[in-house]
């Protein structure tokens, strides 16, 4: 036996070895590591595993319900930033969609007409005018 018949009995065991240690469970290790797509095969197994397990009732995420003094606090903080207030609002997603209300609110040539406007929307006046209809129309 040669050296090249040494190679080619040696890469024939090798490969047979292979064949047979192809279980999911316990992955042939390359240098000691495991390829990019057996961690993620073996990752979503586990949460297979995790979501066969788990009780129908019990979610895996669940949505945050906010209080209503958190919502408060929250729509406190957005009308101080709307009147040019404040300087910084917390959900960036919202300063990013009402950045232009709010440059054109605090503009100091805004016109008499859209600063009652401004006013008369961020101090919920609109409610307090909805409130004093539905008096009038319950002493009628």
């Amino acid at each position: 036996m040669n050296l090249k018949d040494a190679e080619i009995q040696y890469a024939l065991a090798e490969a047979k070895n292979n064949g047979e240690d192809n279980d999911d469970d316990n992955p042939i290790l390359n240098n000691g590591k495991r390829s990019i797509i057996e961690e993620q095969e073996a990752i979503k197994k586990s949460i297979k595993k995790v979501l066969s397990t788990a009780d129908e009732d019990d979610m895996l995420f669940t949505k945050k319900v906010k209080t209503e003094a958190e919502k408060a606090k929250e729509d406190e903080a957005y009308i101080e930033w709307l009147k040019g207030q404040k300087s910084e609002l917390p959900d960036s997603s919202m300063k990013t969609d009402l950045k232009y209300l709010h440059d054109y609110w605090n503009d100091p040539s805004l016109s008499e007409r859209d600063r009652f406007l401004r006013d008369f929307i961020l101090n919920k006046m609109h409610l307090r005018h909805a409130d004093d209809d539905d008096e009038d129309d319950e002493t009628k």
